[in-house]
Formats: C-alpha cells, structure tokens, sequence
C-alpha cells in the first residue's frame, strides 16, 4: 500500500487506486486532494461511475479529517477553505446519485 502510495500515476484508475490507499494509511489530505481531482477530471470525461466512487470517498476521507479535526489524539490539523467546506456539507445533506445525467442512472 506504501508503494503504490508514493508513485505517482496517470490514469484515472491507477490515482483513484493510490487515493483509496493513502486513504487506507491516513494520509487524508493527499487522499481528498487526489479524489478530487479525480473526480473532476472523471466527470469532465464522462465517466459517471469513476465520478461517483470518487465523490463518495472524498465525503469519507472529509468526514475522517473531521473526525480527526476533533480528536485531541491527532496532531494534525486540515484546514479547508469556507466554500469549499460548505460544497462538502451540502453534499453531505444530498444524494450525489441524483445529480449524475439520466443516461447514467439508467444504466
């Protein structure tokens, strides 16, 4: 898991697979900031289904940094931006299944 970690990759696969993993080893700001960019990159593309897996663990690794935000037993801090933490708590609130195109949903 450490491996795959470090390397960096160029498909969106292999980044989501080295997110999921820093994930795994509680590295969560490399994990919610590779996610993202997953996630965008994947939409962009059409790739509703890598989209939607990459959403949904970028809402856990938040709620995992918030989590950590809270406990006295985690020295580290992360610190996101006031709209970007209200994009995430929005999108706690709502099914990001119900905002991918109808095509998809359909599948």
């Amino acid at each position: 898991m450490r491996q795959i970690a470090k390397t960096n990759y160029e498909s969106l696969s292999s980044k989501y697979t080295k997110a999921f993993y820093c994930a795994k080893i509680k590295h969560y700001q490399e994990a919610y900031n590779i996610f993202k960019e997953v996630s965008i990159e994947s939409y962009k593309s059409n790739d509703y289904f890598m989209y939607y897996l990459s959403q949904i663990n970028k809402l856990n690794v938040y709620r995992a940094m918030k989590s950590a935000n809270q406990s006295i037993m985690y020295s580290n801090r992360f610190i996101f931006e006031d709209n970007e933490k209200q994009e995430l708590e929005d999108s706690l609130s709502r099914d990001i299944f119900s905002n991918l195109p109808v095509e998809f949903k359909n599948l």
